[in-house]
């Protein structure tokens, strides 16, 4: 086989390995809720509960929830598709070690939406924020730019959600942030009643106390991103064409 044609192999065998997908999983940094009437606020790491919807009388207030990822790494690959993965936690005596009932509603389901938000991550996350900068930035979670949505039954409880992200969430992830922050609401709250009934998923989520199930995570795919493809590609015809010149010269 000549030199032109191995390398041309090789070209080949690197675009090839390019276009392979690779799924990885990226576990939120941390996860937590805000309330409208921004007190009583959970974003702190040392308790990361993010039920969403309301919950009495211990909380009135509508809680909306957020999820902080670190994606620095995703600069050098292409995001092709993706999904946030939550556990919907179930309590059964002696049938599991679940904390208690994820699911809480007289509702036959409810929808659960996330967005993104305009707000910096390290604003979201900052434990300080006076009631007035919570409300702001509770009024942003799950109402920004969609990023996927899912329908929620008592059937889901002990299970994990997988949220495919939209093309837009992929979208911002492909410019490699640093930080990548989700918000989520209960799209399907009956606010007619919430000085009556419980409606709240996500409850009795305190991630690093549970030791049961696993933190919010995103799994993406992924491939390698263009930039070093077309280094390889160009790399790899300066040789061929390196080659091809010294020939000549030799003939």
């Amino acid at each position: 086989m000549s030199f032109t044609l191995r390398a041309v192999g090789v070209v080949a065998v690197l675009a090839a390995s390019a276009a392979r997908a690779d799924v990885i999983s990226i576990a939120a940094e941390q996860a937590g809720n805000y309330a409208s009437d921004g007190i009583g606020n959970i974003n702190t790491l040392a308790f990361q509960n993010y039920f969403v919807g309301y919950s009495t009388p211990s909380a009135i207030a509508e809680r909306r929830n957020f999820f902080h990822f670190h994606t620095g790494p995703l600069g050098s690959v292409t995001v092709v598709s993706g999904e946030l993965v939550v556990y919907v936690p179930k309590f059964a005596p002696g049938a599991t070690t679940d904390p208690g009932d994820g699911y809480i509603s007289p509702d036959p389901s409810e929808v659960y939406r996330i967005s993104g938000t305009m707000v910096p991550a390290s604003e979201v996350t900052d434990a300080t924020n006076s009631p007035a900068e919570s409300m702001a930035i509770w009024d942003t979670l799950g109402t920004g730019l969609f990023f996927g949505a899912i329908e929620v039954f008592p059937s889901s409880k002990g299970t994990y959600l997988h949220i495919p992200l939209s093309a837009a969430a992929i979208g911002i992830l492909d410019t490699g942030p640093t930080d990548f922050v989700i918000g989520g609401k209960l799209d399907s709250l009956d606010r007619s009643r919430p000085m009556v009934l419980d409606e709240l998923l996500f409850s009795f989520t305190d991630v690093p106390g549970s030791g049961v199930f696993e933190p919010p995570t995103l799994k993406l795919t992924i491939v390698p991103g263009p930039g070093s493809l077309v280094l390889v590609l160009a790399g790899a015809a300066g040789v061929m064409a390196a080659r091809r010149r010294a020939s000549v010269f030799r003939a």
